[in-house]
């Protein structure tokens, strides 16, 4: 009856440890969640024509009004691009604050400050 339950058991502890957990696209920690999120959040913009910069290689006054009004966009799109990755960034700081010190039932009601997320 002994050799029954040990060999029962060890097969059992073999089947639990042989299954190997498999990997998902998730990352690995929030830190490297918000890595992501920020080099998401911050694309290598270019301009249409695929360069940085036009306004040198322009011709004439037309060339150069529409290499200018590009530039614009860009900078129009870069500044957004910065504000999105500010608040995402915030918002993550602000999770990972409350992970790492969660606040209990007496610190929510006296330091409302710190346990509410700001929005």
């Amino acid at each position: 009856m002994n050799r029954l339950c040990a060999t029962v058991m060890i097969v059992l502890c073999l089947t639990a440890c042989g299954n190997l957990p498999t990997k998902d696209d998730s990352p690995a920690s929030d830190l490297d969640a918000l890595s992501s999120q920020v080099k998401e959040n911050l694309p290598d913009r270019r301009l249409p024509n695929g360069k940085i910069y036009c306004v040198e290689d322009a011709r004439t006054d037309g060339e150069r009004d529409d290499c200018a009004l590009d530039l614009e966009d860009l900078v129009f799109l870069l500044h957004q691009d910065g504000k999105r990755t500010i608040q995402s960034l915030d918002k993550a700081i602000e999770r990972l604050k409350l992970q790492r010190n969660p606040c209990g039932f007496f610190a929510r009601v006296f330091r409302v400050d710190r346990c509410t997320p700001k929005e």
